[in-house]
């Protein structure tokens, strides 16, 4: 958490050798979050090729367990995907 803070923009650099080894790079963020800047989401996303970002509206933090249905159909249809 230190060096997510630490910086102006998230550490891309780490995350991006994960994706340059081919993971899969599944990004989903609640808007209402206090905790994480949802700009750190686009940020992201806009620097990892191939990345899916998914957004909950009126989701927080915890958006997954406001959201459990949703979001497991999200990383169920990201999982299944070609590719």
């Amino acid at each position: 958490m230190h060096d997510w803070y630490e910086h102006s923009v998230p550490p891309i650099d780490q995350i991006s050798e994960m994706a340059g080894e081919g993971f899969p790079i599944l990004i989903a963020h609640g808007l209402e979050d206090q905790v994480i800047p949802v700009r750190n989401s686009r940020i992201l996303s806009g620097a990892l090729e191939d990345a899916w970002l998914a957004r909950f509206p009126g989701g927080g933090h915890a958006f997954m367990a406001q959201e459990p249905d949703r979001l497991s159909k999200l990383i169920n249809l990201f999982l299944a995907r070609e590719g």
